[in-house]
């Protein structure tokens, strides 16, 4: 199989915990299941080789978010690239690890990830990196929307024109439309979300990157609440298959060939 000229990325799909952590978390799965983009590594997998590059992350991104800037901790940044506190508003750890070891998680995990997405975006056969997430079917409290706003099925994020331009956004949202039996008004651009801290940092003119998100009120409104959901096998094949059906159409556009 030739490769398709993209690269995957799904950052925060995770739910283990780092070694070093364990000892001090108090937050349930129940508290952190709004802070997981669940199954996210099921739903965007791809055929081995299928692509010039595909990163996932099996750490949960209550512990280390990869799409939060590395020296983002502490007091000052409850949402930062360790939580002091998750979505749902309870408290991750009894007492905040020491900034050794925070340090110590991050220059492990952290760090290895974020050489890997630079590397992408420094190889002329990626076209296009997809960084892939899930979203709650509406706001939460500290979200960019209302709280409590009706999402849609899938927002795409290029920070404005900023991280890729408009003519693959496009081209993307025309496409996912017909594969996931969509209007194209249901795919949204640039709102909720319109890319984070992976898509700022290594996504341009010369290295597009868009963010999707999918609303999880899509792809499994029947396990929203389940702090740990899991899809049939046949349910996975059906989303992962129309996932690479997505970027197979898309290699075939006139801007990527």
């Amino acid at each position: 199989m030739k490769k398709l000229p993209f690269a995957v990325s799904i950052p925060h799909g995770g739910t283990d915990i780092p070694e070093e952590f364990e000892p001090l978390v108090i937050a349930t799965a129940e508290d952190c299941r709004e802070d997981v983009d669940h199954l996210t590594r099921e739903i965007c997998s791809v055929p081995e080789d299928a692509v010039q590059h595909f990163l996932t992350f099996a750490t949960s991104r209550t512990f280390v978010d990869l799409n939060r800037p590395p020296d983002a901790y502490g007091e000052e940044h409850p949402d930062g690239v360790v939580k002091r506190k998750t979505h749902t508003g309870r408290p991750v750890f009894k007492t905040f690890p020491a900034d050794e070891v925070v340090e110590k998680v991050i220059d492990r995990l952290y760090h290895p990830y974020h050489r890997s997405l630079e590397k992408m975006a420094k190889d002329p056969a990626v076209k296009l990196t997809l960084d892939c997430h899930s979203m709650s079917p509406t706001g939460l409290v500290a979200s960019p929307d209302a709280h409590g706003e009706r999402r849609p099925p899938i927002c795409l994020g290029h920070k404005g024109g900023a991280s890729a331009p408009l003519e693959m956004v496009s081209a993307l949202r025309r496409i996912m439309a017909c594969v996931y039996q969509l209007d194209e008004e249901d795919i949204v651009i640039d709102k909720p979300f319109n890319g984070g801290y992976i898509t700022r940092t290594y996504g341009g003119p010369s290295s597009p990157f868009i963010q999707i998100e999918f609303s999880r009120g899509f792809y499994m409104a029947h396990r929203l609440g389940d702090p740990k959901p899991a899809l049939e096998p046949e349910e996975a094949k059906v989303w992962s298959d129309r996932f690479f059906e997505t970027l197979e159409r898309l290699a075939k556009e006139p801007i990527f060939r």
